[in-house]
Order: C-alpha cells, then structure tokens, then sequence
C-alpha cells in the first residue's frame, strides 16, 4: 500500500486533505472483490496508527465534526447494517448503556 492524501467523506462528515493508507492490491483479501463496498474504515486506537497520522474518529473530532469520540453499529441478522460516528441511533436499542474494560487497552477487545 502507499500513504496518500484526500478529501474524505462519509455520509456527511468530511476530512479535507486526510492523510490514509491506501491498498494497492486488495488480491489477498477473500471475498473483496464480490463485496457490496469500496474500502475499509479502520476504527483502531490512535495508539496503533503509523507515522502519529490521527485516526478517522480523531480526526473527525479534532475538526468539530463530531462532539464525542464514540462509534456504534447495528448488524442486523437480515437487511442493511449502520455505523454511527460521534453518537448512537436510539431507534436501534433500549435501556442503558453498560461499559466494560478492555482486556487489552490497544484493541477493541472485552472478556465475555
């Protein structure tokens, strides 16, 4: 791959002159190809980001487009999922929230 920048949109949040890693052979990846989408998002720590780039989600908040630094997601078992940048979609859950720590504090991992 190479580090290159551009403006970045996602629905309607948008990162002018963004500097991201771009494949330059997807050969590798099952299934790429055949897939509804046109790349990959990551959501990792800014711990693991190469080069002190700002991941996405900090980016974002960096440049006031979102107010918290939190994601979200609804997979559903059949039909179109979502993800949610800078907050939650209430028509996708009830109750409280529960947080829990991390088993590691670079990975999105919970011990369940």
């Amino acid at each position: 791959g190479i580090w290159c920048r551009d403006d970045v949109t996602i629905g309607s949040l948008k990162l002018d002159n963004f500097t991201l890693g771009a494949a330059t052979d997807t050969s590798d990846i099952r299934g790429y190809r055949q897939a509804e989408f046109d790349g990959i998002l990551g959501l990792g720590f800014q711990s693991l980001s190469e080069f002190d780039s700002p991941t996405p989600l900090r980016a974002l908040m960096e440049s006031g487009e979102l107010d918290e630094t939190v994601f979200a997601f609804h997979l559903p078992y059949r039909g179109k999922g979502e993800l949610v940048l800078g907050g939650v979609d209430p028509e996708h859950y009830s109750g409280n929230f529960s947080f829990v720590n991390l088993s590691r504090p670079s990975y999105w991992a919970v011990a369940l």
